[in-house]
Formats: structure tokens, sequence, C-alpha cells
């Protein structure tokens, strides 16, 4: 009977037949999000190896079908179903095609997997799939904001504070994986808004970040940005009135990897190898750290190096590529100079080294200290 996408629907509608007699109203309320339910289509799979199998195949669905749109595997004692006892969240493609779930873990189960996703298919593929791209498809287009998050649930926060409080923004979230390459080619196909980002403040998030900064390499001094929240907290944790503060507060995001990389480098011990650590850092962002941002880029990395804002000035300049305009290095130059100093004027034509040490007649170590 029918086709894998209608296994899936079907499938859906006995999910969210269930949803409000579970205990996924009672979790989202406490997330402010309980009424996500009806607009995100969420349901929920009820627990027992067979019970969305059982309802499907008296449909008239063939075992067969049920495998391959992902809803039930084969196991040692026949078909047993894949989400069980879970808050489930369809999953659309970019054509808004239905073609897998999300299933969310009971908060106190502490044994199965927090996330669950529908299984590899023909229909569903998770390195290439953005929970939220399917849905939000013309807004992407008409110009919205795309912001990636870590989960699902993050998603969903985002997608209630931006209606809230009238964000254009559009939030994606992976489905169980690392960002991808073709993550960024399915965005990309849709709208050429720079990425914004926001994960978490622990050591995985800013793993996730610099990831992210790699795969958008070819982005130059696009304008990237970071949403950060408190620490220990995302988007799902928060007050949308926080969420929205922290969207409005958004950070350059050269400046948020500088400062991830750096954490993870470990604070310097030494001014060799700090000098070390900032030349390569510069070596590699250097070509993406917009005019706009150089100073808070140069403060930022001298505060977590210990060296002074003048040193690490003068390695910026000394790596900006491909060579900059005049109006780009002259902010780079300006970026650090208290108000009081008038900075360099003009970009003589030598190297770039030459042009840090000659030119930019940087102020005196105990002007420009931190």
């Amino acid at each position: 009977m029918g086709s894998l996408v209608e296994v899936l629907e079907h499938a859906q509608r006995f999910h969210r037949q269930r949803v409000y007699k579970s205990w996924v109203r009672d979790y989202l309320r406490a997330r402010y999000l309980a009424g996500a339910i009806p607009k995100a289509g969420i349901g929920y799979a009820p627990p027992g190896w067979t019970a969305t199998t059982d309802h499907l195949l008296s449909l008239g669905h063939h075992p067969d079908d049920l495998v391959r749109a992902g809803v039930a595997v084969e196991g040692d004692h026949g078909l047993r179903d894949v989400m069980r006892d879970r808050l489930v969240l369809p999953v659309h493609d970019h054509t808004g095609r239905l073609v897998g779930f999300l299933g969310r873990a009971h908060p106190d189960d502490t044994r199965s997997p927090k996330y669950l996703n529908t299984p590899a298919t023909e229909l569903y593929q998770k390195r290439s799939t953005l929970y939220g791209l399917g849905e939000r498809f013309d807004d992407l287009a008409a110009g919205a904001r795309p912001l990636i998050v870590e989960g699902p649930m993050d998603k969903l926060a985002v997608d209630k504070m931006s209606a809230k409080y009238g964000r254009n923004i559009v939030a994606l979230a992976s489905c169980g994986t690392a960002l991808t390459s073709e993550h960024i080619a399915r965005i990309r196909a849709v709208t050429a808004t720079p990425v914004w980002f926001c994960f978490d403040a622990d050591a995985a998030g800013q793993r996730a970040l610099l990831h992210a900064w790699t795969l958008t390499a070819d982005q130059g001094r696009a304008d990237q940005r970071v949403v950060r929240l408190p620490a220990g907290h995302d988007p799902a944790s928060v007050h949308p009135r926080t969420l929205d503060h922290a969207v409005a507060h958004s950070g350059p995001m050269s400046v948020a990897v500088a400062e991830a990389q750096l954490s993870l480098w470990g604070r310097p011990d030494n001014r060799v190898r700090a000098e070390l650590m900032v030349e390569a850092l510069a070596e590699r962002d250097a070509a993406r750290v917009g005019a706009g941002e150089s100073a808070q880029w140069i403060t930022t990395v001298a505060r977590l190096t210990d060296l002074p804002v003048s040193s690490v000035q003068a390695t910026l300049i000394d790596q900006v590529a491909p060579a900059p305009t005049s109006a780009h290095l002259a902010a780079v130059r300006a970026a650090s100079f208290p108000r009081s100093m008038t900075p360099p004027s003009s970009l003589p034509g030598r190297s770039r080294r030459a042009t840090a040490a000659r030119v930019v007649r940087l102020p005196s170590q105990s002007q420009l200290a931190l």
C-alpha cells in the first residue's frame, strides 16, 4: 500500500494523536515550547516494541516498506519500532517532503541515546539533511538569516524567539551528526545570506565552532557572527528574552574563533610561545578578519596571550591576505590606537613586514600594554 512517504505520514499522524497524553507536553512546557507541538508537528512514539509497526501494518502497509522508510528494523523476533517512548520531530528535505524523524528520549532515560535518527534510507541521509530547512525554505529564500544551532530543541527555541520579537532568523540543526560541507551547500543553494552560529560554550562547542569556521573558509570577510549564551546554557534552556538579547549582541565569528582556538591551545607560559600562537592564528585567519572587527580581534587576542596590543596588531598587519586594500589595512592599523593618537594615514607599497615595522609607528609599550 502506498509510497514510503505515505508510510512516514501515517507514522507521524499516529504519533501526533498520542502526544498530549504523554510526558512530552510537560517537558516542552518547562522549556517554554509547549506551543511548538502543533506548529512543528511534534508527536510521541509510545513505548513497547511494535506499537507503531502494528498500527502501520493494520493500515495495509507492507513490512518491507516499513523498513525501507526507516520506521521499523528487522530484529531477532521480527520487526520492531525504531522510535519507542520518544518525543518525535518530523524531518523534511529541502523540497519540504517528509523524509524521516528525530526522536528525543525521555529526560529520565539515561541508558538510551538522547537523540535518535531515522536510519539512512533512500529518502533520508543525515549528512545532507538539516532540521528546519524544508519547513522554512521560503523564508530563507526571501532573505532570512540562517542560524545553525546544535540540537532540534534549540531550533524550536530560536523559532519561538524569532516570532515573539520579530527576528528574521531561520534556525537550522544538523540531525545527529557534525556539521558537513553538504549541509552548508544546502543552505547556500537557497540563500547567499552569511550563516550565523550558536554553539555551547564548552570544549565540544568550541570544536564545533572551529569546524564550522573551516567549512565556511571560502566566505572570506563575510558578516558571519556567533550568538553566545551564558555558560552552561543553550537556546532551549533560557527564556526567549535572554535569547533575543544574545542575538542582538552577537559578535564577529573571527573573534569567537580566536577565543576558541586559544582556549583549546591553552594559555602560553612564555612570550615566545605566545608570539608563535598569535602568528599561527593570524596566518590562518587574517584574510577573514573584517576591517570593522579588527580592533576587537586584536584586543581579544592580546588579552588571551598576555601580549601587548602593538605586537598583536603588527602580526595581523603582517599576515593580511590577500593583498589588502588601503582602506582595510588602514582600519587594522587604526584599530587599537588610543583615540587621542593619530594613526598613520598612508600605505606605502612595500612588503607587509616592512609596512608593519616602518610605517605603522606603534605607540609605546606603556601606552598600549594591557
